[in-house]
């Protein structure tokens, strides 16, 4: 039962002394007297191992609860004290003060007098008006003394909405001003973990929403967001004075967004190093989550287990980017390893400031990961688009060498004298070719329709000069689906050195496949590879056909050749397709 909702008390259960509690259904207002003999009463003995279980009836009402209370000699080394017990004090920090985490509606009576109450004691459900959780009162001048103090507990608890059927308060008796601060101080590490996750999950926003679309920053803010939100129930709890029945409600919702975040937080690390089979690997973690969220009876009981199911998955991830090299994994591997040291022990939950260490290296050393693969992004960037600008002037050198003008001034001569139509036919292809390379040199992405075009053009030109037909088929193929420039011209000019074909004619094949989170590009070139001895594999034309993928899909391309029947086939399959818009490469290359 998470009705106490405070960490374990620092001491040992020998040194703490049972206290017999003295219950009584009904109500009787002459209850509350010091004097009045309870013997009679059903008595509960409470030990220190009793703590995180539960004596007093759920949901009933009215009824009483008397105990004495006597100084005692424990010296408590934290401020926070325990249930029924006067602690020793020092001179400057008299006991003046009494406080009360209640999940139940009550009344609170020392020696007879009234102290205060939490909400309105009712009869029933409808009468009942609960009162908030946190409840601090001052004891009158005139009731301090050294004791036996008689504490006399009017209660009803009909809108307890814990499962239990039981339930253990918290009382503690204390200096009054200490308790204030002590009370100040609570939310300040939840504060500053709600900060810090709310910073990183703007930063991640920003990040992908201006430098790179890619899907791990939108994972990981909505990561961060998520620790953020968990924080901030946690702060509200000293932040609005919420009527008791809200915090079963609310530690339910707090370990919701827990179980969400052990989902994320392992996820984040399989995109974030392109682990594959992520979604095997989510679905087997979803069974873990939800034994971590049924099994254990206490809230905070939950979030430890759910702890732990976030940091297992997460070191292996670590480790296995660290033995495959991947850019920043030691980070990881280090916000994940100090995560470990600093994982809540059993008995605080999210009260301590344990967990906000574990979310806080985590992110902290993650998002230093994220900025190591920007910075080897940037100089694969860089670097591709230096290959791309070496490569774009070979191949420009290549279509404007005197060898290709001479081949093509002689055939439009021939042309001319045969049909003066087709000659002019043959300046317009060869001004298109021209015009549309000098156009598409500069862009990084173009619509295949553009790229088509060019290629026919080409093609036209290569049927005139080679004195035969050829020709592209792109039958159902996405126009608008966006490609560098001139990839598919340089693969038809590598058939055209590399194949020879028999017939009087020879078509090139491109074919567009849409899957689920990639594209497939498969080209095929007419004719009969004739081999090069003493030729190096991979030529100018695919060294550029490559930076060219490099610098529109970074890392999520793949291109792949093998010889088939009749001709060669070369696949290029990109991953997150749509993501790879002009304006944000432009902003990528430019880092």
């Amino acid at each position: 039962m998470d009705a106490a909702a405070a960490p374990s008390p620092p001491i040992s259960p020998s040194s703490m002394p049972p206290v017999n509690l003295h219950i009584r259904m009904g109500d009787d207002p002459r209850w509350a007297s010091a004097d009045w003999d309870d013997r009679s009463w059903d008595t509960l003995v409470y030990r220190y191992e009793d703590w995180r279980g539960g004596l007093f009836p759920s949901r009933k009402g009215p009824y009483w609860v008397r105990f004495k209370i006597v100084p005692s000699n424990i010296d408590w080394p934290t401020p926070v004290l325990w249930p029924f017990l006067w602690p020793k004090t020092g001179k400057n920090s008299p006991v003046n003060g009494i406080y009360v985490a209640a999940v139940f509606a009550f009344e609170l009576y020392l020696d007879g007098h009234l102290i205060g109450q939490g909400g309105r004691v009712g009869h029933d459900r409808a009468s009942e008006i609960p009162g908030p959780v946190d409840n601090l009162f001052p004891i009158p001048p005139e009731l301090l003394g050294p004791g036996p103090h008689t504490v006399a507990m009017r209660i009803s608890s009909h809108r307890l909405n814990f499962s239990s059927d039981t339930f253990s308060p918290i009382v503690t008796f204390e200096n009054y001003a200490d308790r204030l601060v002590f009370e100040t101080k609570q939310p300040v590490f939840p504060l500053l973990a709600m900060a810090g996750a709310l910073l990183a999950g703007m930063l991640c926003g920003f990040l992908y929403w201006f430098m790179d679309r890619r899907r791990s920053l939108l994972i990981l803010g909505a990561l961060s967001l998520a620790i953020a939100a968990f924080y901030f129930l946690i702060v509200w709890r000293w932040l609005h004075p919420d009527p008791y029945p809200w915090l079963a409600r609310r530690y339910d919702v707090i370990t919701g967004i827990m179980a969400f975040i052990t989902l994320l937080m392992p996820w984040v690390l399989l995109e974030h190093f392109g682990f594959a089979r992520k979604r095997l690997w989510l679905v087997l973690l979803v069974p873990l989550v939800v034994v971590s969220c049924v099994v254990p009876e206490y809230h905070w009981d939950k979030v430890i287990w759910l702890s732990r199911v976030m940091l297992g998955p997460s070191l292996l991830i670590a480790l296995w980017a660290v033995w495959r090299r991947r850019a920043g994994s030691l980070l990881v591997l280090t916000g994940v390893v100090v995560g470990l040291v600093f994982s809540p022990p059993g008995s605080r939950g999210f009260l301590g400031p344990e967990l906000m260490f574990t979310f806080g290296s985590i992110l902290s050393f993650l998002l230093g990961s994220v900025a190591v693969r920007a910075r080897v992004d940037r100089r694969r960037a860089q670097e591709a688009l230096a290959t791309k600008a070496r490569l774009e002037i070979e191949l420009l050198k290549q279509n404007i060498q005197p060898h290709f003008l001479v081949n093509t001034l002689s055939a439009l001569t021939e042309v001319i004298e045969n049909d003066t139509a087709a000659g002019v036919k043959f300046i317009d292809d060869l001004a298109i070719e021209f015009r549309t390379l000098a156009r598409l040199a500069g862009e990084r992405l173009i619509p295949l329709a553009r790229e088509l075009e060019l290629c026919e053009a080409h093609l036209r030109l290569a049927s005139v000069r080679r004195g035969l037909e050829w020709h592209l088929d792109s039958k159902d193929a996405d126009l608008s689906f966006e490609v560098p420039p001139s990839i598919f011209l340089t693969l038809i000019e590598n058939g055209f050195a590399h194949q020879q074909i028999r017939e009087r004619s020879g078509t090139f094949v491109l074919r567009l496949v849409q899957m689920r989170d990639r594209v497939q590009l498969r080209f095929f070139s007419p004719g009969r590879v004739v081999p090069r001895p003493g030729r190096a594999e991979g030529g100018t034309g695919l060294k550029y056909v490559r930076a060219r993928l490099e610098e529109s899909f970074p890392r999520r391309w793949s291109l792949a050749q093998q010889p088939v029947e009749d001709g060669w086939e070369t696949v290029i399959e990109i991953k997150d397709a749509a993501r790879a818009r002009p304006e944000v490469q432009q902003s990528l290359a430019s880092i």
